[in-house]
């Protein structure tokens, strides 16, 4: 659910149902403020400041899953205040997070601060015309001296770990580095991310510096266009342009995503995951999709597993 409660105050709540949990899950809790010029401000349990795959939604991600390659350093929402001061060059956020969980432990009780700086030296959104330069940066306390990094390989259906840091134990703190590039032009959208990440643990132990990146082309075979969120700084939504209820073929969409995670550093023998996924989506309609990656794993010295598994997954997807 998502409104207004007055023209300057908004609301959304979003709840996830089919959890490998088997327990509903709250995705999104917060109120925004936007009777600043130029500025949003969202309190709650939102998203942090972070990079574009995290930023959008997931309706509108360009493959089934976020890369593994990002999104294990961090969780992707927390209870926190978020400002986004903006124009149409630029978007500068900043953040105040606490309780967090995901792929960095569920006992992760502590607080953080996350800030993310993009530039934009060519738009024209009518177009569908983007050039996005960004970078963040990011600092967690995570309340206890334990901290892990796993991934499970692009997706979540099975969630069959593939690479796992274990706990690492006397951890003080650890700080995140991104960067980020983003470019689309019509029915071509070009998107690279790449991420650092320093664990900072007590004296007399090791301080294990992991990183990952992320690369991808998508393209529209029948022409369509995302929209570009000036305020997330991200891809937003896409209508076809001769859906079948007119008698067209929708939007058919292709993409290709490289993806890889390094968790061996130092004594942290984690492993090194490497995915490379193909990508596929038809919109009959605005509102619904039929998605399908097929994604091959290359993984070295894991402590999990001396596979190389590959997984074929489909979704249908309504959303109104």
């Amino acid at each position: 659910m998502n409104g207004r409660i007055v023209p300057e105050i908004g609301y959304r709540l979003s709840v996830e149902f089919s959890t490998v949990r088997k327990e509903a899950e709250i995705r999104d809790a917060y109120l925004s403020y936007r009777g600043m010029p130029n500025n949003y401000v969202a309190a709650g349990f939102t998203r942090e400041a972070q990079g574009s795959n995290e930023k959008a939604s997931n309706v509108w991600l360009h493959f089934m899953e976020r890369p593994q390659g990002i999104t294990a350093f961090q969780s992707i929402r927390n209870y926190g205040v978020l400002m986004s001061p903006h124009d149409d060059h630029w978007t500068f956020q900043l953040g105040g997070f606490g309780t967090g969980t995901g792929n960095t432990g569920d006992h992760d009780k502590g607080w953080g601060v996350s800030t993310r700086a993009v530039w934009r030296p060519w738009i024209n959104l009518a177009e569908s015309q983007v050039l996005h330069l960004g970078i963040n940066a990011r600092y967690r306390d995570p309340g206890v001296d334990e901290l892990r990094f796993r991934s499970n390989g692009q997706e979540n259906v099975l969630q069959d770990r593939l690479v796992d840091t274990g706990l690492m134990m006397g951890v003080k703190d650890y700080r995140n580095l991104s960067g980020e590039f983003y470019y689309t032009d019509g029915p071509l959208a070009l998107l690279a991310e790449s991420r650092l990440s320093q664990v900072e643990r007590q004296a007399g132990l090791s301080n294990p510096l992991f990183w990952g990146a992320s690369a991808q082309a998508t393209y529209f075979l029948t022409g369509e266009q995302r929209e570009y969120q000036i305020i997330g700084s991200t891809f937003d939504r896409m209508s076809p342009m001769a859906p079948v209820t007119q008698g067209g073929w929708g939007a058919w969409e292709v993409g290709m995503r490289l993806d890889y995670l390094d968790l061996a550093d130092q004594d942290i023998q984690g492993g090194e995951l490497l995915s490379t996924s193909f990508g596929l989506s038809w919109w009959p309609v605005g509102w619904a999709r039929v998605m399908s990656n097929y994604i091959i794993n290359e993984v070295s010295d894991s402590p999990l597993t001396d596979e190389n598994p590959q997984y074929f997954i489909t979704r249908l997807q309504l959303a109104y």
